[in-house]
C-alpha cells in the first residue's frame, strides 16, 4: 500500500495543492505526508489550522473550498481542547 492510500482525504488534497501551489521543499512534503498520514481527521484539521504558515493556509482553503477566516476560526475553536 502506498501513503497516499492511508493518508485522510482532507490532509491528502491539502498537501497535494501545497505541493502544486506552494513553496515547500518536496522533502517537506514527504516529511508530512509521512507524519499526517497517521493521523485521524481531527488531528489533521489541528495541523490545517494551526500549523501552516499564511501562504500555505491560503493554499489549504482554496484546496478544501473555505476561507482562510473558516481556518482561522476553527483553529482558535481548536485551540481551546
Amino acid at each position: 500500500m502506498n501513503e497516499t492510500e492511508n493518508i485522510d482525504g482532507l490532509a491528502d488534497k491539502v498537501l497535494r495543492a501545497i505541493e502544486e501551489n506552494g513553496h515547500m521543499a518536496a522533502s517537506w512534503i514527504r516529511d508530512k505526508r509521512a507524519e499526517i498520514g497517521k493521523k485521524q481527521r481531527p488531528d489533521v484539521l489541528r495541523w490545517v489550522c494551526l500549523s501552516l504558515d499564511a501562504k500555505n493556509i491560503q493554499i489549504a482553503a482554496t484546496a478544501i473550498g473555505v476561507s482562510v477566516e473558516d481556518l482561522k476560526a476553527t483553529g482558535r475553536v481548536l485551540q481551546k481542547t
